[in-house]
């Protein structure tokens, strides 16, 4: 709705409890002498309801905490983003540096060993991505730990991080295709590798493929919106996305 006379007014649960905090933004009218309607759920984590007034329109916007209430789903999603895959997550990144450590010696400068330390780099960010993103978030729902990344850090650095993780990704996906398409020029045509297989092709296809992943997922940065809310009574500030 983008209306003069709509207000946007956010409501967020604190602590998982029921507990809310709202905050509004002025969009031209005032919530006086307003009767409050059904909310109505438009899926995921949104729900809103029309609230009518003698002077305006207002749209309550509901941004519930992104875990499901279920407690076994809440649990599940634990075990699995929260534990396995930060276990998981920390073996691919140690797994990473020795790689990257290795095939950086000067006697392993190869083209071949020049696209796995690239692939290994992207592999690495989006693995680290991953954590913040799913990792993190899924210990507090069920722990209670995190509040403050949950509600404070994480909200903020999304927006960028998820914007980098889509990046990382798409850069590994094509290094994984250069790799596969330079070894079988190595191996199907090995009088061509010599001309086609250098170490400066290399570089030249890292980079290119940065630039490309780049710009694929520029739009990205304006797919996350930071809202805020504040708790009337204690004054608390958090953010959801």
């Amino acid at each position: 709705m983008n209306g003069t006379n709509v207000d946007y007014e956010v409501h967020h649960l604190l602590l998982g409890n029921g507990s809310g905090s709202t905050s509004s933004s002025a969009g031209g009218g005032s919530a006086s002498g307003a009767i409050y309607g059904e909310e109505t759920s438009f899926g995921g984590n949104l729900s809103a309801r029309i609230v009518a007034s003698n002077e305006s329109v207002l749209t309550i916007v509901s941004c519930y905490d992104d875990y499901p209430h279920n407690e076994l789903l809440v649990e599940f999603e634990f075990w699995i983003s929260g534990v396995v895959m930060n276990v998981v997550a920390l073996i691919g990144i140690l797994g990473n540096i020795f790689s990257m450590v290795i095939l950086s010696r000067p006697q392993m400068r190869s083209s071949i060993n020049y696209l796995l330390i690239g692939l290994a780099r992207c592999d690495t960010v989006l693995i680290l991505t991953s954590v913040l993103i799913f990792g993190l978030c899924a210990i507090y729902p069920h722990t209670g730990y995190l509040y403050y990344y949950h509600y404070q850090i994480f909200p903020k650095i999304s927006l960028v991080v998820y914007p980098l993780a889509m990046i990382a990704q798409t850069a590994s996906v094509y290094l994984t295709l250069t790799v596969t398409l330079e070894r079988y020029v190595a191996v199907c045509h090995p009088l061509r590798a010599r001309a086609l297989c250098t170490y400066g092709r290399a570089r030249l296809y890292v980079v290119g493929i940065l630039i490309f992943s780049i710009l694929y997922n520029l739009p990205r940065f304006w797919e996350v919106t930071l809202i805020s809310s504040t708790h009337p009574d204690t004054g608390l500030v958090i953010y959801c996305v």
